[in-house]
């Protein structure tokens, strides 16, 4: 099974294997993703729901 990301590349979202992602890369997440990996997030938009937060 090939893990798959989504990355912003050329303006435009792509989905690609997540050993292609190179530092500098923009990676789409939705709630429920799982990130294991160091990150900085540059825009988050609210999806609270029954009280629990994207992120802690």
């Amino acid at each position: 099974m090939q893990i798959k990301a989504v990355a912003l590349r050329d303006g435009s979202e792509k989905e690609v294997s997540v050993e292609e992602i190179v530092p500098g890369d923009i990676i789409i997440f939705n709630a429920g993703d799982i990130i294991p990996a160091d990150y900085l997030i540059i825009e988050m938009q609210p999806c609270y729901s029954a009280g629990k937060f994207p992120v802690s």
